[in-house]
């Protein structure tokens, strides 16, 4: 019986040990601080938006960086206003295309005073034959 409960014990020792939640496999960081969610692209390696306004001028730019082997690369752009139910009406749209893996581009707008604008870039990456299109905001700014 003594050797019975002493096997009993040990077996229930190990499922507690293998059954707990280290820790240590929580998100990194404090809860205070955000976690960023990082898109995967094949073909693309970074899209950067920027949108600035001042003195009534909303300038916008972005830089897209493609993997090596791209063969082109095609962005639409647009400058958005928030409505008042929340919803984006589209001001100014640009495009701009390159046949190299980098594309820079950049552009200017009036922004009226109190109106929120965005930038919203829409890329097109050629590579190896394959297409990819991926979609990417800039951080909303105040007029």
């Amino acid at each position: 019986m003594r050797v019975k409960r002493k096997a009993f014990c040990f077996f229930f020792v190990l499922v507690l040990a293998f059954s707990a939640v280290p820790l240590s496999a929580s998100a990194s960081g404090s809860a205070s601080s955000p976690i960023e969610i990082m898109p995967f692209w094949s073909n693309i390696n970074s899209i950067s938006p920027s949108l600035t306004i001042s003195s009534g001028s909303a300038t916008c730019s972005a830089m897209i960086i493609a993997n090596t082997g791209t063969t082109s690369i095609h962005g639409t752009f647009q400058l958005q206003r928030r409505n008042s139910n929340g919803t984006w009406t589209t001001v100014r749209a640009w495009s701009a295309s390159s046949s190299t893996r980098t594309l820079t581009w950049s552009g200017a707008n009036v922004a009226t005073s109190g109106n929120v604008y965005r930038l919203r870039c829409e890329v097109t990456v050629v590579r190896n034959g394959a297409s990819e299109t991926a979609v990417v905001f800039s951080a909303e700014r105040r007029a």
